[in-house]
């Protein structure tokens, strides 16, 4: 019989939720079901939806204490993953070429040591707790535009572009009275790009307005 094998999962704030987080969790695989505990800081009752991304999970060293080969501590291992190496390389060949060879190790344990907050393609987008953008349409009716048909050979692409997106938690099934068409984008070097039709929404959003600072003025001018 094999040993199970660990995950940790770190603690992190619930995505959707505002001062929810997620409890540091010790995973054994393969599981069933899991229990992952959650702080709510807030001060009424909230509810996370299915499929919520709670944490990313890392791989767990097992140490073994005594020949019995019980479990006495748990450490989580600082191997990362092949998509981090890849990634962070890229941010470090794209230095500036006048950084040492000293400087750029130093910027590369940074990164590492920061690995969790790098966006790893172009789906894994992440967002804020701390803000819910909302969208001003005043009293105007909902706008819902009808089916636009999109060429055959791009069916495959819209729906597999969808599956990511649902996958990632960038979207999530809807039954609303507005509705705006998938537009797909070609880009420079030849693949597409897939965008939303929002300009009838946009002609009737109320649009925030704010003061700009001109640098001109010399009493604004640091010295």
């Amino acid at each position: 019989m094999q040993p199970a094998s660990y995950g940790v999962m770190e603690s992190q704030p619930v995505s959707t939720v505002e001062h929810v987080y997620s409890g540091r969790t010790l995973i054994s695989t393969p599981m069933a079901e899991l229990q992952v505990p959650v702080l709510n800081a807030r001060a009424q009752d909230v509810t996370i939806r299915q499929w919520t991304l709670l944490g990313k999970v890392f791989t767990a060293e097992m140490a073994i204490q005594t020949p019995s080969r019980s479990v006495r501590r748990i450490q989580a291992e600082e191997s990362i993953s092949r998509a981090h190496e890849e990634v962070i390389q890229q941010m470090v060949d794209g230095l500036p070429s006048e950084l040492t060879s000293e400087q750029r190790e130093k910027v590369s344990e940074l990164l590492i040591q920061h690995r969790t907050i790098l966006s790893l393609g172009d789906h894994d987008v992440g967002r804020t707790h701390l803000v819910e953008h909302t969208i001003d349409t005043g009293d105007h009716r909902p706008i819902r535009q009808p089916l636009r048909w999109q060429p055959f050979q791009h069916q495959d692409y819209i729906g597999q572009e969808t599956n990511r997106m649902l996958e990632y938690g960038i979207i999530e099934p809807a039954a609303s009275p507005w509705a705006s068409n998938v537009v797909l984008v070609t880009k420079k070097d030849g693949s597409l790009r897939f965008c939303v039709d929002y300009r009838r929404l946009n002609s009737i959003t109320y649009k925030d307005s704010y003061d700009t600072i001109r640098y001109d003025n010399e009493d604004l001018m640091c010295t």
